[in-house]
């Protein structure tokens, strides 16, 4: 949910409260180990983000795929249970167990948003 919260403040595309809400199953499903929030949070965001841009479904589509090889690449997987097996089971505080995964893949995503759109135009 960070992803999409961030990126919205710095793209000021508005999510619908229900995108939010929708996102609260994300963190690699609920903590059992499945995709990592991050990557499921910047894909909802590309999908947002490209209708913004008037993509069609296909190149969103590729888009995406573009991105999960990007991050897959730089991070060595695209579940939590890779990324940091140790934050299912060792986090006392829910909301940071990956906290310097997140900053990582935050600058990545925005650094993939500016080479895909440099001039930052919605």
């Amino acid at each position: 949910m960070v992803t999409l919260k961030l990126l919205d403040e710095v793209y000021q595309i508005p999510l619908n409260r229900q995108v939010i809400e929708a996102a609260h199953g994300m963190n690699g499903a609920g903590r059992y180990g499945a995709q990592c929030g991050l990557i499921e949070g910047m894909l909802m965001f590309l999908g947002i983000w490209g209708k913004a841009r008037n993509l069609n479904y296909q190149e969103t589509q590729e888009l995406c795929k573009e991105y999960a090889g990007i991050f897959e690449d730089t991070f060595g997987s695209l579940l939590c249970s890779c990324l940091k097996p140790e934050a299912k089971s060792s986090a006392k505080d829910p909301d940071h167990p990956c906290e310097e995964l997140k900053i990582k893949a935050l600058l990545m995503d925005m650094e993939f948003l500016l080479r895909k759109d440099p001039l930052n135009i919605i």
